[in-house]
């Protein structure tokens, strides 16, 4: 009897399980189909699923109170369900088809409650939004709020705010659908440089949203706030290369471009830009675990994604240009059997190395591409780090490793004391914020980022690198050099480029000098000296 119930709850908890996951299925089917509706897509929304609201939202389109539905990501509107979706799409256009007047200015882009808890009327100065339901407007180009019955005291005419320096103006800009059947998204087909303001510069934000733990998507979305979309790229997907190339095209407008996300990334959208003649200016977005290149760069160290975009854009205008040297990095392998295996060629931005610093990040990288869900969290990240760290200081896997490769620097055959681990270093910083060329008072090397030259040192064990971490123990200066050829002997031994790590088997490493990026330095003030990007 018992055993026949407890069959039977089984089964239903079974169903139930399979129908709930089934249910979110189709939800998100739904979403996707729906943003591809002719209407929705003439409309410029672009709805995005909402599991839950705090239950102070109301819906746009029926005004019911806001527990779960969908929110457009470029202008901030919020309804329930679909239906609601469908019909705010047909009577209520997204900011990018914004109206204009007569003389082509571009209208404010009212949205109608929901606004943010910090708003304050432009007109009275008074808190906005603090009645029940939908009550009052925001602008979703210049984020001016007004109370509805102060909306008529204000120029119908948007200035779009501290951020127009940045902005593609919906006016100027005209659009096109690029890609496969199926596939097609919006890109630029044309920009028609404003003649206000003069220090006009429009700012691209190229966004890997799997990022930081899933910080870019939180970028991306605060960014389309502000933003035109059109400006707020998924580096995934293949429009990001069209938009270069129409830059490129275009060396009249004066762009400049910030990467969210980790070292690879950065690393990954840098060679793209390397390609072009006309290249723009690069700031980055600390997302990823290590963002060395962004402390160089003063952006700062780390984020969850939460940015304040206005302010961003601001830093990103007075930024200076910093000039950045690259590397090509060859990896040759000799012959066996008469069979050679494929050579292979990348790019060097930060640093690379080879032994125990390596073997650490191996074993994160493995972990994580096993168990990538579970890997999602920074603590975890963190133990991580942790853990293979302290398990190499007992396995020395890496002891002897002066045995097992053969260094050339500019023609010359370099002797290696004992070491487990060499690094290549092309930045002040490494490993997560040391600074080894300069923690020994020795001016005989000075360390530039454009002088092509890297710096070699090399650590003891992963017990030195927790002690240089900590500022106890310096590391062991090598050389400078121009162009470099390590021959690895004995293999595998553990190797990683700017985050990215791999099993290096017998073979010869070479790196030469590729090119001098342009980047963008914050300005550092007296009020806000290492702020970085981020809350």
């Amino acid at each position: 009897m018992f055993e026949e119930a407890w069959a039977a709850l089984g089964l239903v908890l079974i169903a139930t399980l399979f129908l709930f996951g089934f249910r979110k299925l189709l939800e998100r089917r739904s979403k996707k189909t729906f943003n591809n509706e002719s209407a929705v897509v003439k409309s410029g929304h672009l709805w995005d699923q909402v599991d839950e609201f705090d239950g102070s939202h109301f819906c746009s389109c029926c005004e019911r109170r806001l527990l779960r539905g969908f929110r457009c990501e470029n202008c901030n509107m919020m309804v329930d369900e679909v239906n609601c979706a469908r019909k705010i799409s047909t009577v209520k256009p997204c900011k990018v088809n914004a109206p204009t007047t007569s003389d082509d200015q571009v209208k404010h882009h009212w949205v109608h409650g929901n606004l943010f808890s910090d708003d304050f009327c432009t007109i009275c100065g008074e808190l906005c939004g603090g009645d029940v339901g939908l009550s009052d407007y925001r602008c979703s180009w210049c984020g001016r709020a007004v109370h509805s019955d102060c909306r008529q005291s204000i120029d119908e005419v948007c200035d779009f705010g501290s951020a127009k320096r940045s902005i593609l103006y919906p006016n100027t800009v005209t659009l096109r659908k690029a890609g496969n059947r199926g596939q097609k998204q919006m890109v630029i087909d044309g920009i028609a440089k404003p003649e206000y303001p003069p220090d006009w510069r429009p700012v691209f934000v190229l966004v890997n949203p799997k990022s930081g733990s899933g910080a870019g998507t939180k970028v991306a979305s605060s960014f389309r706030l502000v933003l035109h979309p059109i400006q707020v790229i998924d580096v995934t997907k293949s429009h990001m290369k069209t938009v270069l190339r129409w830059l490129e095209s275009h060396p009249e407008i004066e762009a400049r471009i910030v990467i969210a996300g980790g070292d690879g990334t950065i690393s990954f959208v840098l060679n793209d830009i390397d390609e072009l003649s006309n290249r723009p200016a690069v700031a980055v977005l600390p997302l990823g675990t290590g963002n060395d290149l962004s402390r160089v760069l003063g952006w700062g160290k780390q984020s969850d994604g939460c940015v304040v975009p206005s302010q961003v854009l601001e830093d990103l205008q007075e930024a200076e240009v910093f000039l950045l040297d690259r590397w090509t990095v060859s990896i040759e392998y000799p012959r066996k059997l008469g069979v050679r295996r494929p050579n292979r060629t990348m790019s060097m931005t930060n640093y690379i190395s080879i032994g125990v610093d390596a073997c650490v990040t191996y074993g994160m990288q493995s972990t994580r591409d096993q168990l990538p869900r579970a890997m999602s969290s920074r603590l975890i990240n963190k133990l991580l780090f942790f853990t293979f760290g302290t398990k190499d200081v007992f396995d020395r896997a890496c002891f002897g490793l002066e045995s097992k490769i053969e260094l050339i620097v500019d023609g010359k055959k370099i002797n290696l004391p004992e070491i487990e681990g060499l690094i290549f270093l092309n930045i002040p910083c490494w490993g997560a914020g040391v600074e080894p060329w300069t923690m020994e008072n020795d001016e005989s090397m000075p360390q530039s980022c454009s002088d092509q030259l890297f710096e070699v040192f090399a650590v003891r064990s992963s017990f030195h690198i927790a002690q240089l971490q900590v500022g106890l123990s310096t590391p062991l200066r090598i050389c400078q050099g121009r162009e470099a050829s390590m021959r690895v002997v004995k293999g595998p031994l553990p190797m990683q480029c700017d985050g990215e790590a791999w099993l290096q088997q017998p073979a010869t490493v070479s790196i030469v000098h590729k090119c001098t990026s342009l980047m963008l330095k914050k300005k550092q003030t007296l009020e806000s000296p290492k702020s970085g990007f981020f809350l």
